[in-house]
């Protein structure tokens, strides 16, 4: 994830900064987590991708919801 990702977790810790932990998916390692960790100094936890089958991610699945609700944003 690129650019956008990094402008919308800039804004979400500009307005949240008692955020100490970001969970996110494979698809975010790389630039996201470089620019995270480097420009606010926070840790980035990769989910290990599912193998097969389907598997809830309890942390995933709130801020699926409540983003999808526009809540907070």
């Amino acid at each position: 994830m690129g650019k956008e990702s990094c402008e919308l977790i800039d804004k979400i810790l500009a307005d949240h900064e008692r955020v100490e932990t970001i969970v996110a998916d494979e698809g975010y390692r790389g630039t996201f987590v470089d620019h995270v960790e480097k420009k606010w100094n926070r840790k980035v936890e990769i989910s290990k991708g599912v193998k097969k089958g389907f598997a809830v991610i309890p942390k995933r699945w709130v801020v699926e919801l409540l983003g999808s609700m526009g809540i907070g944003y």
